[in-house]
């Protein structure tokens, strides 16, 4: 079993380097104002069990993210976003000459969670970028 919990707060102000990628209303405002950075989440947490019994294990497992800054100087947030995964494993111990083979199942945001994590707002963000969709994983390990 484990959990986490993190808080960040950053700030800035006045733009030094690369001042051709700012709106010149967006550089006023820096130059006088401090603003939150584009990759602060604020808060994040993540939280996971897994249990295992005669070769097999079984897990889930939970993040949140408070979502990170956009809009006019880093003003706005994007929305918060929670993504679940699950996962199997088994392990063969008897079957000779592949003794200890291991076969995984995992699947990433179970409930096929859709968010975005930049929306191509915000300070230096000029691309919309989003969080990975549901997806399935086979594993296999052969020990020799």
């Amino acid at each position: 079993m484990f959990g986490n919990f993190s808080f960040v707060n950053t700030a800035a102000k006045d733009v030094n380097s690369a001042q051709y990628q700012f709106p010149a209303d967006e550089l006023e405002y820096i130059k006088n104002h401090a603003i939150k950075l584009d990759h602060e989440g604020e808060f994040t947490s993540s939280a996971g069990v897994s249990y295992g019994w005669a070769g097999n294990k079984a897990y889930v497992d939970f993040l949140y993210g408070y979502g990170l800054r956009s809009g006019f100087a880093n003003t706005e947030k994007q929305p918060s976003y929670h993504v679940i995964n699950i996962g199997y494993e088994h392990v063969f111990r008897n079957i000779r000459p592949l003794k200890g083979l291991k076969l995984r199942v995992d699947v990433t945001n179970l409930f096929d969670e859709r968010y975005q994590i930049r929306n191509g707002s915000g300070l230096g963000v000029f691309m919309s970028q989003y969080g990975q969709r549901r997806a399935g994983f086979l594993t296999t390990v052969i020990q020799f």
